[in-house]
């Protein structure tokens, strides 16, 4: 928003890792876990875990020889997710090191990332210095990011704004009118799509039929009401509070299924409006 109302071009790249958490070397995580101040007990701890691992495949009654596995980390184990951010670390800083990308102030917003969802924020003349850092970190950590998944999105055109191409190694990233980074699409109007908003929030409230979420014969209406602002409003209100002109539509969608599981079962504080009371 704010490069919007300066005038100030702004790009949005998404980068594809392939195969992110399959493709973690052992030897280079433990490096990076060790150079971070992880040691001792919990140094060994993880080398034990991830030291002469073997896989063995069965099929029908036939299982086959042990083979080694010397990268890629547990799928699913409560670590995994924390030992890919800290693999993928290096990179993360070597971005807010050089001082390139988005700013707010003087913080830098270069790169919004979260585990293996990788963006790259800034002005043009900023976003292939970027994708140069990003080549070199990836071939030394032996990462591979998929340049013909990787995507660019122009958010804010600012004035005499001219398209760019941009590379990542000797192959072109494509641009897009639109594209979707961590559960947010995007577009080149930076408006948000009110009804993919509604669609979500309605496929949460169907998710959530089973568990009880209903006012006549499910749960307590304390209980109900902890779930639907926990569980539903955020679902509806993710990234529409600060648009005005989707506030109106999501609203009056709010109250046909407001009024379908919940206003049977709660009664509001006097002179509170509903909404107010639920959405707080």
């Amino acid at each position: 928003m704010l490069y919007k109302f300066l005038k100030i071009v702004l790009e949005l790249l998404t980068l594809d890792a392939e195969k992110a958490f399959d493709t973690v070397t052992h030897e280079i995580m433990l490096n990076k876990m060790f150079h971070n101040g992880i040691r001792g007990d919990m140094w060994v701890l993880l080398k034990n875990i991830y030291t002469n691992m073997t896989l063995q495949v069965n099929w029908g009654d036939q299982t086959t020889q042990h083979v080694n596995i010397q990268q890629g980390i547990r799928q699913g184990a409560k670590l995994s997710t924390l030992l890919y951010k800290r693999y993928n670390n290096t990179i993360l800083n070597s971005i807010t090191g050089s001082h390139l990308g988005a700013k707010i102030g003087t913080i830098c917003v270069a790169s919004p990332t979260c585990a293996d969802d990788i963006a790259l924020l800034g002005e043009p003349q900023d976003i292939q210095a970027m994708l140069n850092i990003i080549e070199f970190h990836t071939k030394r950590d032996m990462v591979k990011i998929n340049p013909e998944k990787s995507v660019v999105l122009c958010t804010s055109k600012g004035k005499n704004y001219q398209q760019k191409a941009y590379t990542l190694g000797e192959k072109q990233i494509n641009r897009v009118d639109k594209l979707k980074h961590l559960g947010i699409t995007r577009n080149v109007k930076s408006k948000v799509n009110t009804d993919e908003r509604l669609k979500t929030g309605r496929q949460t409230i169907y998710a959530l039929l089973g568990s009880g979420l209903h006012a006549r014969t499910g749960m307590c209406p304390l209980v109900l009401c902890k779930i639907w602002k926990t569980y539903v409003v955020p679902r509806y209100l993710y990234m529409v509070w600060k648009y005005k002109s989707a506030q109106k539509l999501i609203y009056t969608s709010w109250k046909n299924y407001r009024g379908k599981y919940l206003d049977n079962s709660l009664v509001y504080p006097k002179g509170l409006h509903p909404l107010s009371y639920i959405f707080s």
